[in-house]
């Protein structure tokens, strides 16, 4: 159980990229993998509370971020700037979230982040955005984490319903306790991840096209988890609507997985994914 108080935000940062975590990335944008991938469920997991005005943390590396619709700051045209900040002060009665010897513990989160935008070309614009997560444990310091993301973003829109994204990002992130890879040691499983993210989207008068990609470097930091866990995982994806009526259009998409490990090579995987449907207002 977790109980948090004296949350405080600025900026709106719209539908929060938890909702990405924990799901396979389409042409369609991300399908919910389990309950566990529900963005109120995963910040509890990650004992982070969802920001009243700027949502949660981006958990997972490999997402783009969307773009902060607010004014901003305007301190020199036509660059706007976007801080925000969240303070929590947070309990748990299992801190460890183990079945035996539970501890409770008070800790402290805080969330600073800038985003900076600079418009260019009309429509397009480049975005440059660094947040973190600091959390620190009152009797338990081995659980400390100071999460990291920074990422840049061109947002290329053109004429005739052509939009293009490609960002860059690195991520210093960890393990949560409880979860499938965390080692039960004292320390947290901590890891870097290094992503490309490419995204076009072609949108007509009856149809449209998409088409994701991603590339994603996980680098393991401590507790021994490099050689087991360091790895590459790519991600491509397309998928096809076509308008059948007014109000009802059909949905065709294929993609793939790949996982390719440093060392432990018998977990080298691919998953190939083919899916349709229906969808209508």
């Amino acid at each position: 159980m977790i109980l948090a108080a004296m949350l405080w935000g600025q900026n709106q940062i719209g539908q929060c990229l938890a909702q990405q975590a924990g799901s396979i990335y389409g042409g369609q944008g991300y399908m919910m993998l389990s309950q566990f991938a529900n963005p109120a469920l995963l910040g509890a997991l990650y004992q982070m509370p969802n920001w009243p005005m700027t949502g949660y943390y981006p958990l997972y590396p490999g997402a783009l971020l969307p773009v902060i619709p607010d004014d901003g700051v305007r301190l020199l045209e036509p660059l706007k700037l976007h801080p925000m900040m969240g303070v929590a002060q947070m309990w748990t009665d299992n801190v460890f979230r183990s079945n035996t010897n539970k501890k409770s513990d008070f800790f402290t989160t805080l969330a600073p982040g800038i985003q900076a935008q600079l418009p260019f070309g009309g429509s397009h614009a480049f975005l440059v955005d660094y947040r973190t997560n600091l959390q620190t444990y009152a009797n338990n310091p081995s659980n400390d984490v100071q999460d990291q993301t920074a990422s840049g973003r061109f947002n290329l829109d053109f004429p005739g319903g052509l939009k293009v994204d490609l960002a860059g990002e690195h991520k210093l992130g960890h393990d949560p306790r409880g979860t499938a890879l965390d080692t039960r040691t004292l320390d947290i499983n901590k890891w870097e991840a290094n992503s490309f993210v490419g995204r076009a989207e072609y949108v007509g008068a009856q149809s449209s096209i998409m088409m994701n990609l991603r590339s994603t470097r996980m680098t393991y930091l401590d507790n021994g988890q490099g050689p087991v866990q360091n790895r590459l995982i790519n991600y491509a994806g397309l998928t096809f609507s076509r308008d059948v009526s007014p109000k009802t259009s059909l949905l065709a998409n294929v993609g793939v997985t790949q996982q390719i490990y440093d060392e432990n090579k018998n977990l080298d995987s691919a998953i190939y994914q083919l899916s349709g449907g229906q969808g209508g207002t």
